[in-house]
Parts: C-alpha cells; structure tokens; sequence
C-alpha cells in the first residue's frame, strides 16, 4: 500500500511540475511577448483587448508557479490545490472562448489540461 501512494504522489508531482512550467512559459509569453507577434501565432491575442491578454498571462504564470511552490517548500499546501482550481477556471473558460469562435482543434488539449488540473486538486485536497 505505501508503494501505491509513493507511485501516486511521484505521478501527481510530474503532473504539477508539467503543468505548472506550461502554464508558466505560456504566460511569460502572454505577459511579456510582443501582442502582434502573438497574433500571429495563435491569433486571439489580436482580437481582444491588450490587457486581457497580459491579465490572462499574468494568471497563468502566478498559477503555474502555485502548482509547484508551496508544496516544494512545504508551506500553504493547500494553495496548490487552489492554483489548480485557479487554472481550471481559466482553461474551461479558454475552451468556451475558443468554442464561440469555432476554433475546435484547440478544445481537446483545454480538455486534458482542464482533467489534469482536476485530478490535483481532488487528489492534493485543500488540506495543508
């Protein structure tokens, strides 16, 4: 039995750390890229305001550095549970943006992140 968990928590840890730099670079990239050169990449940012783009970067990052920090450190576990409900909030909310414009390749990976996110904070719990 305390194998399963030491599996389980090594497994949780390679979701948090993969999750958690994803969201971290892809943010740095929303929050100090250029807007024209990220409309041409990936579009939106050139279709909404200029700083929803940079607000949504700047949660990604802060969300992406909650998945890994307080429980590295060891301090306000719980907040890793609370930076993924943070993310998954943002990722359901990209999945109905990207919907309404009928940008359907996209939905699929939303969908993972949005499972992903959902199985740290059942299993980590907002327990410290």
């Amino acid at each position: 039995m305390k194998q399963a968990v030491k599996y389980q928590n090594i497994g949780l840890w390679v979701i948090q750390i993969g999750i958690g730099l994803l969201f971290a670079f892809s943010g740095a990239v929303k929050l100090f890229g250029s807007i024209q050169k990220l409309a041409e990449q990936i579009i939106w940012p050139g279709d909404v305001p200029f700083w929803l783009t940079r607000f949504i970067g700047i949660s990604e990052v802060l969300g992406g550095i909650g998945l890994i920090l307080p429980m590295a450190l060891g301090i306000q576990k719980k907040l890793t549970s609370w930076a993924a409900l943070g993310l998954l909030i943002i990722i359901l909310l990209a999945a109905v943006f990207h919907l309404i414009r009928s940008e359907m390749a996209v939905i699929p990976m939303n969908l993972i992140l949005a499972a992903l996110c959902a199985v740290i904070i059942w299993k980590r719990g907002f327990k410290n």
